[in-house]
């Protein structure tokens, strides 16, 4: 359903679901990242082609340290895709002008949709 509207659902660990960001009943916007956060098994995500939002968003979420060098998007990462996430690392990524493709990309259109409670949508 997320994908359909644009939204790409973006999962860091597995388990039960403990925390989400944005927050049921926030705006979204087609390309952006709704992230997930399950209680066990934390791997670092490919964040090629991230926006600083989205990058910021994941920072809050996993209480990552965030360091980041120039703007746009992310381009070079600092803890590798697959990495295990610990509480208080340090996450450098390095920003460019040009969105790198991942395959968890998309475009940046806003989306009319609100963040979804429980996997639900607002839309009838």
């Amino acid at each position: 359903m997320l994908k359909a509207e644009g939204i790409v659902p973006i999962q860091i660990g597995s388990g039960t679901i403990r925390n989400q960001l944005p927050y049921p009943g926030e705006r979204v916007y087609a390309g952006s990242k709704f992230i997930l956060s399950g209680d066990v098994q934390k791997k670092m995500p490919d964040l090629s082609g991230w926006s600083m939002a989205d990058i910021m968003k994941l920072a809050d979420l996993e209480d990552l340290k965030l360091v980041t060098k120039g703007s746009g998007f992310v381009s070079d990462q600092s803890i590798p895709k697959g990495a295990e996430l610990k509480v208080g690392r340090t996450l450098t990524v390095t920003l460019t002008g040009e969105k790198k493709s991942s395959s968890e990309g998309a475009s940046h259109a806003p989306s009319t949709s609100s963040a979804p409670d429980s996997g639900t949508s607002d839309k009838p």
